[in-house]
């Protein structure tokens, strides 16, 4: 009987006589909806979730993924390194710095408005815990050979701000002592080389800030010590469960990245929930056009279910040949949409055709597509496609068989 329904079905999407026509057409219009409604969902979704991924990737170079952080006195880092390594074996590498903040000057201009944020790193470890190494855009590109020497690493919209280049000298003007009884302060001024220049494409860092060894840092303050300690996990360790570990443990401040910037994270995932529900209406409609199919197909083949309901073919199979129009449409259809998708999220990805301003953290449209998406949007078509199908095909057990015999000629 399953075989019968089947085949009948088959018969039906293939029809081609003329009094069938519109009723073919109708069902290559459901077929275009259903797979338009999918290219568009999973699209949107991949360019989303490559927005976020990308936004992260790059906000995720420049700050490690874990930090430890007193705001009152300096770290011992000596201290604590052996806590790190014997008692969180998830924590995969790990690197001091301390942030100070200083004017930079060219020595050949007046220009003393440049306040930047100071960051002095240890040149072996940090490239474990960060990205900034590979931003470096100037030759030699290794983090330990760019800081040699009293050297500094400018970001690059700094570099054109100051009118600099690689192995030229700037001031560095700081506060190194302030009498309380005095109304001015007193900057004191050190020379350092710029060793390299890098570029995160984040105009907020490349603009403000500069890398220096921490040896370098504390020549220049005294007491600026260890400030925080920057932290990389291993792939599979969860951050919130290692961060409450590390606050239990060493009773200091412990946070992710994605704590710096709550908003950005929230909105970036808000959108893409948000778009997905918004587009998932697009598949409402498509549904609602094989809905109108399947009670056409009903009404059209009514004289043949009486037929087939006559000859003692149960009311579930004959329902059953209309869930097979239903699905034999909606099936292929998001199949080759989520195919085409990809593809288009492929391109994107691969070669990048839009270019976005400068107010974004992306210089081209991202798109990424992965396996959730695929199958969240499939089971969300499979879902409303089999409620619509359902639905229309409930038709048949309403059809007088008696009536529509008597009245067919």
């Amino acid at each position: 009987m399953n075989y019968v329904s089947l085949m009948m079905a088959w018969r039906y999407l293939r029809q081609t006589s003329n009094k069938e026509k519109t009723v073919s057409r109708m069902a290559m219009i459901c077929f275009a909806g259903t797979l338009i409604s999918t290219f568009s969902l999973a699209l949107v979704i991949a360019i989303m979730n490559g927005f976020e991924k990308t936004t992260h990737q790059k906000l995720r170079g420049i700050h490690s993924q874990l930090t430890i952080k007193s705001y009152i006195d300096a770290l011992n880092f000596e201290k604590i390194k052996p806590i790190l390594k014997k008692e969180f074996p998830q924590v995969a590498a790990f690197a001091p710095s301390t942030l100070e903040q200083v004017l930079i000057q060219n020595p050949n201009l007046n220009n003393m408005s440049n306040l930047i944020v100071l960051k002095g790193v240890d040149p072996h470890m940090e490239p474990h815990v960060s990205t900034i190494e590979t931003k470096i855009t100037s030759t030699p590109k290794k983090l330990i050979a760019t800081l040699e020497n009293q050297s500094i690493v400018l970001g690059e919209k700094l570099a054109e701000s100051l009118n600099v280049q690689i192995g030229q000298m700037v001031n560095l003007l700081f506060v190194e002592e302030q009498e309380e009884t005095m109304n001015t302060i007193k900057l004191t001024k050190r020379q350092a080389r710029i060793g390299g220049i890098f570029k995160t494409g984040i105009e907020e860092f490349d603009e403000n800030l500069a890398y220096c060894s921490l040896d370098f840092l504390n020549s220049l303050f005294d007491n600026a010590g260890v400030g925080m300690i920057n932290l990389e996990l291993e792939p599979n360790a969860n951050e919130q469960e290692t961060i409450d570990a590390l606050k239990k443990k060493i009773h200091l401040q412990a946070y992710s990245w994605k704590d710096l910037y709550p908003a950005l994270v929230s909105a970036l995932k808000l959108e893409k929930y948000a778009m997905f529900f918004i587009l998932s209406l697009i598949i409402l409609v498509a549904s609602m056009n094989i809905i109108s199919l399947l009670f056409m197909y009903i009404v059209q083949k009514q004289r043949d279910i009486a037929i087939l309901r006559t000859l003692g073919l149960h009311e579930n199979y004959c329902r059953r040949i209309f869930l097979y129009i239903g699905v034999g449409i909606t099936l292929p259809a998001s199949i080759l949409g989520l195919l085409l998708a990809a593809l288009a999220a492929f391109l994107l990805e691969r070669y990048p055709f839009i270019t976005l301003p400068d107010s974004y953290y992306v210089s081209h449209l991202p798109a990424h597509m992965d396996w959730e998406i695929i199958g969240a949007v499939f089971f969300v078509i499979t879902v409303i496609s089999f409620i619509s199908i359902w639905f229309s095909s409930r038709k048949t057990t309403q059809i007088s068989i008696c009536d529509v015999l008597r009245t067919s000629q």
